[in-house]
């Protein structure tokens, strides 16, 4: 507990000036008239807080030229894409959009789609899995007030603040498009029988098995109604025990609905797309 300046025991104040308002440490620190803003930094950190980067600090209070594309939001979020809440029971606390890939061109173009007037940081983030050293790409949108429907949307309360489909949502091209670019996957047919073991017939899934089969079955009959498609539930050993999978008889349908591969480190999913 601080004695010298008891605003910094109340965390959401904290959050809300330091996040919410955008303030610098500078600003908090003559608002609670300390000597220096390390105080401030302490604090931040003892509650988590993240801080921002020297990048970060230049750019917080510019006008930037945030778009609000939903169907960039709701194809990421239907893959590998989240929003995050420092404070998920704060009313004050905005949700901010996180984008994390392997491919540094993927996180680009989702990072242009939302920002496509000025630059943006894409930083490196480090994870060491089983022993080897794995490093992706992250963008991260500042907490902004315009994602709270989408965080309501996607994590409601209901469901312990834990992502779901919402029932609202609408299947486009781009949408399907940015979720097979995240969770969307292809393979040759392997046939034994065959002197060539792989054939030119392809096997197309979704890697949805977060979702509940419910979920996914509210997407496979969206599909059929919109795109003539008729994806199948296949079970799998993980998650929820279902997975989407595209019949192998229209999966150049399917590829021609979401269209040319957008990024060219994801070209190796558009097999024997014609």
């Amino acid at each position: 507990m601080s004695r010298l300046y008891p605003k910094l025991n109340d965390k959401e104040w904290l959050t809300h000036v330091y996040i919410e308002k955008k303030m610098s440490l500078e600003e908090i620190q003559h608002i609670i008239r300390a000597k220096n803003s390390n105080s401030v930094r302490q604090y931040l950190i003892k509650y988590g807080i993240p801080l921002r980067t020297p990048y970060e600090s230049l750019i917080i209070k510019r006008q930037d030229s945030f778009v609000l594309d939903h169907e960039i939001l709701d194809g990421s979020l239907l893959g590998d894409g989240c929003l995050r809440k420092h404070n998920i029971h704060s009313d004050v606390s905005y949700p901010y959009f996180q984008k994390k890939n392997k491919f540094k061109d993927h996180v680009s173009y989702v990072a242009r789609h939302l920002f496509p007037k000025e630059d943006f940081e894409i930083r490196d983030d480090v994870n060491k899995i089983n022993g080897k050293i794995l490093v992706y790409h992250l963008f991260r949108t500042g907490a902004r007030k315009e994602l709270v429907p989408y965080f309501q949307r996607w994590y409601p309360e209901s469901n312990r603040f834990k992502k779901l489909v919402p029932e609202d949502i609408s299947l486009t091209p781009k949408v399907i498009l940015n979720w097979f670019m995240d969770d969307g996957s292809t393979s040759y047919r392997y046939r034994k029988e065959n002197k060539n073991p792989y054939t030119n017939e392809v096997v197309c899934s979704f890697s949805s098995e977060s979702f509940s089969r419910e979920d996914q079955e509210r997407l496979c009959s969206q599909m059929k109604k919109k795109f003539s498609l008729n994806p199948q539930m296949s079970p799998t050993q993980w998650g929820t025990g279902w997975r989407i999978r595209i019949r192998q008889a229209e999966v150049q349908d399917f590829l021609k609905v979401i269209g040319p591969c957008p990024v060219k480190s994801m070209q190796y999913k558009w097999k024997g797309f014609v």
